[in-house]
């Protein structure tokens, strides 16, 4: 593609379809960054600390709770939906329980990528699939052992939700506060 303000014919199509790769993109965030905008001004974040408080007063128990929305959300939304709704709305809800923001940005990704292997969406077994050319169902039992590692992980994190996943930045950039 040229750079000086000119565009050929047989750029067009490539072009296009950067138009619509970018389009698409932000008609997947605009309504559900507006949804999250939404339920932020509705006090949601409010109503869920209290609801939980009601049950548990512990980082624990929060991150448990977080981790069933999450990995619930997994199973049918893409991780880009998930973040853009879910962590508006929840992070706010961590923090008055003493989770770290770093802690549970890291959470989030970790639940995230359980949720890009979990049927019935699963964008990674249907990626895998198409390279592979194994059937999705082959390639779902294939990824078990790394489906228990990652809750075995998720489990760790939400048993010790101390300073141990901010330690080597901290260690590099010193303690934010």
């Amino acid at each position: 593609m040229n750079i000086n303000k000119e565009l050929r014919i047989p750029d067009l199509r490539q072009a296009l379809r950067h138009t619509a790769l970018f389009g698409g993109i932000l008609l997947v965030i605009a309504p559900t960054a507006a949804l999250a905008q939404l339920l932020a001004l509705y006090e949601i974040p409010d109503l869920i600390y209290q609801t939980i408080y009601q049950f548990t007063d512990s980082q624990t128990g929060v991150l448990f709770f977080c981790a069933a929305i999450f990995l619930t959300a997994g199973m049918f939304a893409d991780s880009l939906v998930q973040v853009v709704i879910l962590a508006p709305v929840l992070l706010p809800v961590v923090t008055q329980f003493g989770v770290d923001p770093v802690f549970f940005g890291v959470f989030i990704a970790l639940t995230c990528e359980i949720g890009f292997f979990t049927p019935p969406v699963g964008g990674n077994l249907f990626i895998a699939s198409r390279i592979s050319g194994a059937p999705v169902e082959e390639i779902a039992i294939g990824v078990i052992p790394f489906l228990c590692a990652f809750m075995a992980m998720l489990l760790i994190f939400c048993l010790f939700p101390t300073d141990w996943v901010t330690w080597l930045p901290d260690l590099v950039y010193g303690v934010q506060g």
